[in-house]
């Protein structure tokens, strides 16, 4: 359908419409991970938007083809997509989007192993979205917080951030942010030993994403549920897990 209406859209030379279903199609290819079919219809809705001189759209769709790009493990295309989107809300005066760019850019500088400078981000995007009153981006700086501090082998500093970002999850009924954390939760816990800690944020990330219909989380989660019954010594239990993760992913992935 949305194919139909962007030929529909074009042939009628709705440059604004087309753009909005260019947008709308790269979301869809980005979720099924089809990164780059994805990048490919952001590239010609960025064409769209620079023709009809919309900055602001301008700034999400270089947003947008950063985060393909870093997904590509791309990190320098992507840098450089934030960095253009991040001048752009920066001279729109857009304080929210502005620092959303630069925890994007401190993702690329974590992933890029330059924990301090990432951390310098995270903080300073922690400090804005406070004073914004940005709940959910506050839970996602939290997040990445503790992503950053159990790369760093703190898994106790690790475990007090993901349980931040969960609590803050947890008050806005965001499910699919307390998917994310669960999911870091249950990792962290079976890296740390903590085998029987484990088990409760596995659990309650397969119930959200059962909910969700998140047939990728569902797989995640069985994928840990065999980490964890693998450490436990349970070979039989590891393998029927490896085995439900395996045909999630497959289907996830042509679903």
């Amino acid at each position: 359908m949305l194919r139909r209406s962007l030929a529909i859209k074009e042939q009628l030379g709705d440059q604004a419409g087309a753009a909005r279903t260019l947008n709308e199609l790269g979301r869809l290819d980005q979720a099924r991970g089809n990164y780059r079919a994805a990048s490919a219809r952001y590239r010609r809705n960025l064409e769209l938007l620079r023709e009809l001189g919309d900055r602001s759209g301008e700034a999400s769709s270089l947003y947008n083809l950063g985060a393909v790009a870093f997904e590509l493990g791309d990190y320098e295309e992507a840098k450089t997509a934030y960095n253009e989107s991040l001048a752009i809300f920066e001279g729109l005066g857009d304080r929210h989007n502005a620092a959303s760019c630069r925890q994007a850019l401190g993702r690329v500088s974590h992933e890029r192993g330059d924990f301090l400078a990432a951390r310098a981000t995270y903080m300073q995007n922690l400090e804005v979205f406070q004073k914004l009153a940005a709940q959910s981006s506050v839970a996602e700086v939290c997040h990445d917080l503790g992503r950053l501090a159990r790369d760093e082998g703190d898994y106790l500093h690790a475990s007090e951030r993901f349980q931040e970002s969960l609590a803050v999850g947890r008050k806005l009924g965001d499910l699919g942010a307390m998917l994310a954390t669960l999911h870091e939760l249950g990792r962290l816990a079976i890296d740390r030993g903590d085998l029987d800690g484990a088990l409760a944020p596995i659990d309650e990330s397969l119930e959200l994403a059962r909910r969700l219909g998140a047939r990728s989380g569902i797989a995640r989660g069985r994928l840990e549920l065999g980490r964890l019954y693998s450490r436990q010594g349970d070979a039989a239990a590891c393998l029927t897990a490896a085995a439900a993760a395996w045909t999630r992913a497959e289907n996830s992935a042509s679903g």
